[in-house]
């Protein structure tokens, strides 16, 4: 490109240099034509960059030196179509150099116009490709962000459900602790109604039994004896302690070691039964 630029400015010093200008105006006019619609970019690339720098380099009009015969055209064309254009089998033509020019001109735009859009094609299938990785990814993310979203649902459900049968199972354990307590406590007052209600009975057994041996003794220190029916009162004492060996399954009693009834007392078998308040026998 060095080479080609030096060739280049030996070459513009020998056109006029408003023919140069208009050439190098036609030949952005040409590049603009031909550059096919496309998204502009807000930043422009490195090959439009050089694309302008050649086009003004071009176009720049230059001070023109005077005519050199000296100069071999000749061999500034061949070294230009040996440097610049080694793989081509094209060459330059000697006949009139401005139209080479042009054209080499032209074509050098054209190339860059065409490499820049490629450029441009290869960005946007790059930047397309980039889009898409970077879309499904973000749909992998997404779609793992909502599994997640799912997740942490269930495990709030299952901790609210946690917390309500917890919160149901303490009320529950409470009322029940609560009757326990009610139901100990109403136990304890039925052990001590049993004790007293024992004591009670104890103590009104005993007292009846007191009571009734003392009116019995005092009738006999009084010799009040000959009202006691002896027989009558024997007979319910046998029949309380038959219907008391019955009631806890023990067999009947006997009574052979009972002592024997007078004579007496049992003439009068058939007499009136005693009046109310007389005690019970004496065995008793």
């Amino acid at each position: 490109m060095e080479a080609f630029m030096q060739t280049a400015g030996k070459l513009s010093a020998k056109k006029p240099a408003a023919k140069a200008t208009t050439s190098g105006d036609d030949d952005v006019q040409i590049l603009k034509s031909t550059k096919r619609k496309g998204p502009t970019s807000s930043a422009p690339s490195a090959s439009r960059r050089r694309s302008r720098a050649l086009g003004s380099t071009l176009k720049s009009s230059t001070p023109e030196p005077s005519l050199n015969p000296c100069v071999d055209l000749a061999k500034v064309v061949a070294d230009l179509s040996s440097s610049t254009f080694p793989g081509s089998a094209c060459f330059l033509p000697y006949g009139d150099l401005p139209k080479a020019f042009e054209s080499v001109q032209f074509d050098l735009l054209q190339v860059m116009s065409q490499i820049h859009h490629i450029e441009d094609m290869v960005n946007e299938q790059s930047s397309k490709k980039e889009l898409e990785s970077v879309n499904a990814q973000l749909k992998e993310e997404k779609n793992k962000v909502l599994v997640q979203g799912k997740e942490i649902k269930s495990l709030q459900l299952k901790l609210k459900n946690s917390k309500e049968a917890e919160t149901a199972t303490a009320a529950e354990n409470t009322a029940l602790t609560r009757q326990l307590e009610e139901t100990q406590e109403e136990l304890c007052g039925l052990k001590l109604e049993k004790e007293s209600f024992e004591d009670e009975r104890m103590m009104a057994v005993s007292g009846a039994k007191v009571t009734a041996r003392w009116e019995l003794m005092r009738e006999w220190l009084k010799e009040q004896t000959d009202k006691w029916e002896l027989v009558v009162e024997f007979q319910r004492y046998k029949l309380v302690k038959e219907a008391e060996a019955k009631l806890r399954g023990l067999p009947p009693p006997s009574f052979d070691d009972e002592p024997p009834l007078p004579e007496a007392a049992a003439a009068k078998e058939t007499s009136p039964a005693p009046s109310e308040g007389a005690g019970a026998s004496p065995t008793a």
